[in-house]
Formats: structure tokens, C-alpha cells, sequence
């Protein structure tokens, strides 16, 4: 396509686009002078956190089979922190942020099973979650928080019709291009 043409309607899984060219620039490789520190910065940071994420699940089999966090945690240079109860209510972890409202089996743990079974990534750090004690719901603090509770269910129940809805419509649209009034 040249300058200022006008693409017929593009289907990608984020929506339907049509496309106005406003510059082309043709395609060319970039000296490798231009790029290698950026491509340098890009590979470091990926394997770093691969890396994490290699250590965390290494930590999170040695868990599993017994061996002691605080001592692992020790070899390793590591801090250990306590969460604190978690609620599904709040929906975040105190002192990280991250929201896990959605993980179902972090409220599910018991203490015959009390590690999480997986590592919980938040931006390029990994979270293991173990099951140190639990406590029942406070009824007081369900009722004045289950307004929004309500609310936030409904809001996902109805994130997830018009999801379904519109992807029922897209499997059954056909899209005819009129050449013409292009």
C-alpha cells in the first residue's frame, strides 16, 4: 500500500481496525551498531527473569518434598515475609499489591496441603505462597462489604456474556468489502 490508501477491514484478536498509510518507511536492517545495546538490555532482562522463574519452582520441588523454607531461604539469600490473612474481599496481598482474588486455590489451601502450587509472577519478581494459618470470614465485614462484592461479581459475569455475545457475533458475521466506496 502507498501513502494515504485505506486498508480493507483488518480482523485481529483485539477488535477490527481499517488502516489509513500516513508514512511508509521501507523495510531495512538496522546496523547492528543501532540496536545491539537495546538487544543486549532485552536478552539480560529475559534471562533474568527466566532464571527467577527456574529458581522459584527449583525452591517451590524443594518445598514440595519437605525441606524446610527458612533454611532454603537462608542458602538462597532470601527474605522471607508473612502476608498476613489474605481475604477475597480486599482481593490483594498487603505490602505487595498484587491482586489474587482470582486464584481460587490460594484460598483453598488447608494444612495437610498448605503450599500454593504454583510461583505467583508480579512484574519480575516470583512469590511462593505457603498456607500458615487461616481464619473464618468476620460476618460483620461481609455485610458491609458485600455491596461491592455483588458488584464486582456482576461486573466480570457481565465482562463475560458480552465476551461470549460478541464472539458468537463474529463467528456468524460475514463482512462483504465495498470496493467502491473505498
Amino acid at each position: 500500500m502507498e501513502t494515504g490508501e485505506v486498508s480493507g477491514i483488518l480482523e485481529i484478536p483485539h477488535g477490527v481496525y481499517i488502516v489509513r498509510i500516513v508514512e511508509r518507511i521501507d523495510s531495512h536492517l538496522h546496523a547492528y551498531d543501532e540496536v545491539s545495546a537495546d538487544v543486549k538490555e532485552v536478552v539480560k532482562k529475559n534471562k533474568a527473569l527466566q532464571q527467577a522463574q527456574g529458581k522459584a519452582e527449583a525452591i517451590l520441588k524443594a518445598l514440595n518434598e519437605g525441606k524446610d523454607m527458612k533454611a532454603i531461604a537462608g542458602a538462597e539469600g532470601l527474605t522471607l515475609k508473612e502476608s498476613g490473612f489474605i481475604s477475597k474481599t480486599e482481593g490483594s496481598i498487603p505490602g505487595i499489591g498484587k491482586y489474587i482474588g482470582e486464584k481460587e486455590g490460594l484460598f483453598t489451601l488447608t494444612e495437610e496441603s498448605p503450599l500454593y502450587p504454583d510461583p505467583l509472577q508480579y512484574g519480575t519478581t516470583f512469590y511462593l505462597f505457603t498456607l500458615k494459618g487461616s481464619k473464618e470470614a468476620d460476618p460483620k465485614l461481609f455485610e458491609a462489604t458485600q455491596d461491592e462484592l455483588r458488584q464486582r461479581l456482576l461486573t466480570k459475569k457481565q465482562e463475560e456474556t458480552i465476551t461470549t455475545w460478541i464472539t458468537g457475533l463474529r463467528n456468524k458475521a460475514t463482512i462483504e468489502v465495498n470496493q467502491e466506496a473505498l
